[in-house]
C-alpha cells in the first residue's frame, strides 16, 4: 500500500485551506482547529506524498508548483466525499431512496392504496416499487432478496424469515339460505368436512375451484 493511500480527509482538507488562504492561522480557522495542528498535517501531506507544496515566506506560504498540480485532484476528492456523505444523509434521513416490497393481490387491492397514498405525501422524494406475486412465490421473493420486505398472506412461513402481525382477518362462509349450514351461527371447519366448496385455489389468487374439503 502505498503512503499515497494512507491521507486522510482531515489532511487533504488542511492542504486545500492552506493553498486557497495562503496563511496556516486563518487556515485554522476555517477548521476548527489550532495553528500547529494544520502546519502537522501539511507536514504529514509532503511526507506522503514526498513532495515540498508550500514555500514559507514571511507574510503567507506559497504553494509550489506540485501543489498548483495537486490541487484539481484533491479537490474532486473532497467534493466526491461530500456528495457521497450528503446521499447516505438523505438515505438515513428518508429525504431519497426507494423501497421495494412484495404484495399479494388480496392485501395489495385492501391495504396499499391508501398506505401508498399517505408514504408519498409523508417522503415524496422516495420511490415505491410493488412487485404484485401470488401467495406462493411471496416468500421466494423476501428469500431471494429480490424485495426488502413483504405484505401479504404467506404460505408455510419459514424460520428464516420473521413476522409481524399487521391485521387479523376472519373467514366467511357464503351458502344459499335454504342450505342446513345457514342455520349456524358459526361454521367451523369439521361442519364443512363434506361439503362442496368454492375456494381460491392455492398459489393462484382470483382464480376458483370446487373442493370437497
Amino acid at each position: 500500500m502505498s503512503n499515497l493511500s494512507l491521507l486522510t480527509m482531515k489532511q487533504l482538507r488542511a492542504f486545500v485551506a492552506v493553498y486557497r488562504l495562503r496563511k496556516l492561522t486563518t487556515a485554522a480557522e476555517r477548521l476548527s482547529v489550532t495553528t500547529s495542528a494544520v502546519s502537522v498535517l501539511i507536514r504529514q501531506v509532503e511526507a506522503s506524498l514526498n513532495t515540498h507544496l508550500f514555500d514559507r515566506t514571511t507574510r503567507s506560504l506559497e504553494p509550489t508548483l506540485a501543489a498548483h498540480e495537486a490541487i484539481g485532484s484533491v479537490e474532486r476528492i473532497l467534493q466526491e466525499v461530500e456528495l457521497l456523505e450528503a446521499g447516505f444523509r438523505n438515505l438515513s434521513e428518508r429525504r431519497r431512496g426507494q423501497v421495494h416490497l412484495a404484495v399479494t393481490p388480496s392485501i395489495g387491492s385492501v391495504l396499499m392504496p391508501r398506505t401508498v397514498s399517505a408514504f408519498t405525501r409523508a417522503y415524496p422524494d422516495i420511490r415505491i416499487i410493488i412487485d404484485d406475486c401470488a401467495p406462493d412465490q411471496f416468500l421466494s421473493r423476501i428469500l431471494t432478496d429480490k424485495v426488502e420486505f413483504g405484505i401479504g398472506t404467506p404460505q408455510d412461513i419459514s424460520g428464516e424469515i420473521e413476522t409481524l402481525t399487521l391485521v387479523d382477518d376472519e373467514l366467511s362462509l357464503a351458502c344459499r339460505a335454504d342450505h342446513p349450514l345457514a342455520r349456524h351461527r358459526k361454521v367451523r371447519w369439521a361442519n364443512l368436512a363434506s361439503v362442496p366448496l368454492i375456494v381460491v385455489r392455492g398459489g393462484l389468487t382470483g382464480c376458483a375451484e370446487l373442493s370437497t374439503r
